[in-house]
């Protein structure tokens, strides 16, 4: 509990719940793009798999191409180029005339814009609390866990409850936007 004795568990708050949040939206997109795809498009499995694929290959290639990218913008630029990207991929995504090929663009943009957070918020927490940097890097690894629990789950109730589609999807994304406008990242000097 050093870390909420040296009085920085306040600090660390937009963090946790930025991570949190995008932690909660890619693990709702993972778990429920397939079956919504389905669902709002009457494709058959192969073109669902698709688009949830779609999904983690812009999730895996914008994290190997994360480390180009802030070589070249700062971390708060890519940050909030990600908040627009997954802003604009959530928001497609839950339009209720979807094709499977807007679905396919959507779910791009999205990974796309979540693939940054995770290790960037990792990184500037670590950068900014480096005297509890494991205490903090294990409260951050905790809270995206969370969110991984919480936000499909809610997704689950939510679909089987309402009509509203994908809408902890957008949520989460709306959220880890507002979150993370005001984050102090923290970028090293080069």
């Amino acid at each position: 509990m050093k870390i909420i004795k040296s009085g920085i568990s306040l600090s660390l708050l937009p963090f946790l719940c930025g991570i949190m949040l995008n932690s909660g939206a890619v693990f709702t997109a993972a778990d429920w793009l397939y079956s919504y795809t389905q669902k709002l498009t009457n494709s058959g499995t192969h073109q669902a798999a698709l688009v949830t694929s779609a999904f983690w290959f812009a999730m895996t290639g914008g994290r190997f191409f994360l480390g180009f990218v802030t070589a070249k913008y700062s971390e708060r630029v890519v940050i909030r180029g990600s908040i627009v990207s997954s802003i604009i991929g959530a928001a497609a995504m839950v339009l209720p005339f979807s094709s499977i090929e807007l679905l396919v663009v959507s779910a791009i943009l999205l990974g796309l814009g979540l693939a940054a957070v995770y290790p960037i918020l990792i990184a500037s927490a670590s950068n900014l609390f480096a005297n509890s940097r494991g205490s903090v890097t294990g409260y951050m690894a905790a809270a995206g866990a969370f969110g991984a629990i919480i936000m499909p789950a809610l997704q689950g109730w939510i679909t089987s409850a309402t009509d509203l589609g994908m809408a902890v999807l957008l949520f989460c994304t709306l959220a880890t936007a507002a979150t993370l406008w005001s984050v102090p990242i923290s970028t090293p000097s080069r």
